[in-house]
């Protein structure tokens, strides 16, 4: 049961993504997916759990009293691997 514990959603979305399925076909797409979810999954531990929600765009969830502080952290890592 989820009654009495934080629950967070967030929502991702990955700039030029279709932009590199265009230039360099799906199969671009799918390797560059399949790393970002390496990348994601050495990231988030167990806790989180993330989705494709869209061509583009990912959900991330989590239940917890400090769910909101783990999806802040994993935002922040993740801004890092961006950049």
């Amino acid at each position: 049961t989820l009654i009495g514990y934080s629950r967070i959603f967030s929502f991702v979305g990955i700039d030029g993504f279709l932009d590199v399925v265009d230039s360099y076909g799906r199969e671009a797409g799918d390797r560059l997916l399949d790393k970002l979810a390496d990348l994601i999954e050495a990231e988030i531990g167990t806790r989180l759990l993330f989705a494709r929600t869209g061509p583009a765009e990912l959900a991330l969830a989590c239940v917890g009293d400090d769910a909101a502080n783990l999806v802040r952290g994993f935002a922040a890592r993740l801004l890092t691997l961006a950049n």
